[in-house]
C-alpha cells in the first residue's frame, strides 16, 4: 500500500469516527438515562433525585431511572457512578460533605473526586444552624463563648459520627475561636437533639432541617448559621461568618455529577434539562420541602466549587485528626 493511499485513508478514518461522535451528540440522548444514588430510599439526596429525574424526562424526551446504590457512606454508589461508562447515560446525585470526605476517610482513598468525575449542575446547599436548648442561658454565640470558659466540663458538642458534617465544620470554629469543645458522637440527630434539649449535651452544629421543627415548637435556640447570608427566619442569629471573622460557611451542597470523560456536548445538554427543571415551580416547591436553598450553578461554576470543596475536606479531616490526638 502507498504512503499516499494509506494517509487517505487513515483521514478517512478519523473522518467517519468524528461524524459519527457528533451523529451520537447530537441524536443524545437515544435511550433511557438511570440516576445512581449513594444513599439509602427515602434520604435527601434521594428526593431530590427523584425529584428531578421526573422532571429531566421531559426536556430529554427519556425517562430517568433512579437507581439506588448506598453503603459505606456514600462510597459504593459513588464508586459505582465512577466506573460506569462515559457516555452520558449515567447521572449521580450527591451530597457534600460526604462526597468529598467519605473517600479521604480511607487509605488509599478509593477514587478522587476531581479526576472521576465531570459536574453537570448543582441545584444548592442547606444550611447547618448551631443549636442550644431554648431554656439554657445561653442566648448569643458570645455568649457561648463565656460560657466554654466558665464551665469546662460542660463544655460538649454532639455529632452524628466520624466525617459528618456537624463534626467536621463545628472541629473548623473550635480551630478558628480556640473553644474547647468535647465531641459526642451520636447513631443519629434525633438523639442527640434530644440530649440537647436535655441539656446532657451543650450545643450542635446540625442541618436546619433536621432541627427545624424542634425550633418552631421553642425547644432549640438558633446561635448561628452557616449560610452565606442571615436566614430571614433568624434575624437576629449571625453567620459562622460574623462571629469568626473570616469566610466560613457550613452547609451541605447536592448537585449533579457524571463519570470522567463524558463529552462536552452531553453535558451541555444535561445541564440544560436540570436548568430547565430547577426553574419549574414544582422544582423550588420540592427544593424548599426539603430545606434545600435554591442555587444554581453551571458545569464550570461547580467545577470551581469542587476544587475549594476538596482543600476544605482535608483541611477539616486534618482538624478532626488534630483533635483526637490532642489530650
Amino acid at each position: 500500500m502507498s504512503i499516499v493511499l494509506r494517509t487517505i485513508l487513515v483521514a478517512l478514518a478519523g473522518t467517519l469516527l468524528s461524524a459519527q461522535a457528533n451523529s451520537q451528540a447530537e441524536n443524545f440522548p437515544s435511550r433511557n438515562l438511570r440516576m445512581l444514588v449513594p444513599y439509602s430510599a427515602g434520604s435527601g439526596v434521594d428526593l431530590l433525585a427523584r425529584s428531578f429525574a421526573h422532571g429531566m424526562e421531559g426536556p430529554l424526551k427519556r425517562p430517568v431511572v433512579v437507581e439506588n446504590r448506598e453503603g459505606a457512606t456514600g462510597i459504593i454508589g459513588t464508586q459505582a457512578a465512577a466506573r460506569a461508562p462515559a457516555d452520558g447515560y449515567t447521572l449521580m446525585a450527591n451530597a457534600n460533605p460526604p462526597f468529598m470526605v467519605a473517600p479521604l476517610s480511607q487509605k488509599p482513598p478509593p477514587y478522587d473526586v476531581l479526576t472521576a468525575f465531570a459536574p453537570v449542575a448543582r441545584v444548592g446547599s442547606v444550611p447547618l444552624v448551631m443549636i442550644i436548648a431554648a431554656d439554657s442561658p445561653v442566648k448569643s454565640f458570645v455568649q457561648l463563648r463565656e460560657y466554654i470558659k466558665a464551665h469546662p466540663d460542660k463544655a460538649t458538642y454532639a455529632s452524628t459520627g466520624n466525617g459528618s458534617p456537624g463534626q467536621l465544620y463545628t472541629e473548623t470554629v473550635k480551630s478558628a475561636t480556640g473553644l474547647r469543645l468535647t465531641e459526642v458522637p451520636y447513631k443519629s440527630s434525633t438523639q442527640a437533639l434530644t440530649d440537647v434539649i436535655g441539656g446532657q449535651i451543650l450545643t450542635s452544629l446540625v442541618s436546619l432541617p433536621a432541627a427545624d421543627q424542634l425550633i418552631q415548637h421553642g425547644l432549640l435556640r438558633v446561635l448561628a448559621v452557616g449560610s452565606r447570608e442571615r436566614l430571614k427566619r433568624f434575624p437576629d442569629a449571625p453567620t459562622l461568618t460574623e462571629v469568626l471573622g473570616s469566610p466560613q460557611e457550613a452547609s451541605v451542597w447536592y448537585g449533579f455529577l457524571v463519570p470522567a470523560g463524558v463529552a462536552p456536548e452531553k453535558i451541555a445538554a444535561l445541564y440544560a434539562a436540570v436548568a430547565k427543571v430547577f426553574d419549574t415551580e414544582e422544582a423550588q416547591k420540592s427544593l424548599q420541602t426539603l430545606g434545600i436553598i435554591p442555587e444554581l450553578q453551571s458545569p464550570a461554576q461547580f467545577t470551581a466549587s469542587l476544587r475549594q470543596n476538596a482543600e476544605a475536606a482535608r483541611r477539616m479531616l486534618s482538624l478532626v485528626e488534630q483533635s483526637k490526638s490532642s489530650p
